[in-house]
C-alpha cells in the first residue's frame, strides 16, 4: 500500500535514487581501487550506510504503515545515518 500525499512519494522516490547513486558510488570505489587501504573502506561504509538509511527512508515515507511500525522503522535510519555522519567526519578528517 502506497501513501496517497504527492510530497511522501516525491520523498521517497528520492530516497530511492540516492539509494541507486550510494550504490553506484561503492561500486566505483571499489573498482579504481586495487589495494583498498583503510581510507577506501570507511568511504565504501559511508556510502553502504547512506544507501541503508536512504531504503528505510523510502519504505518509511513510500508506503502506508501503522503508527509503532513507522516509530520502530525511523530507528535503525537513524542510527544508519548518524554512523554515516561519524564515518564521514573521520573520512574526511
Amino acid at each position: 500500500m502506497f501513501t496517497d500525499s504527492p510530497t511522501e512519494m516525491t520523498t521517497a522516490i528520492t530516497d530511492v535514487i540516492l539509494a541507486a547513486q550510494s550504490a553506484a558510488a561503492i561500486y566505483i570505489i571499489r573498482r579504481r581501487t586495487v589495494a583498498r587501504p583503510m581510507w577506501t573502506q570507511v568511504w565504501a561504509w559511508v556510502f553502504a550506510l547512506l544507501s541503508i538509511a536512504s531504503l528505510i527512508g523510502a519504505a518509511a515515507h513510500g508506503l502506508e504503515m501503522a503508527a509503532s511500525i513507522e516509530t520502530a522503522i525511523w530507528s535503525p535510519a537513524y542510527l544508519a545515518l548518524g554512523l554515516t555522519m561519524a564515518l564521514f567526519v573521520i573520512a574526511a578528517i
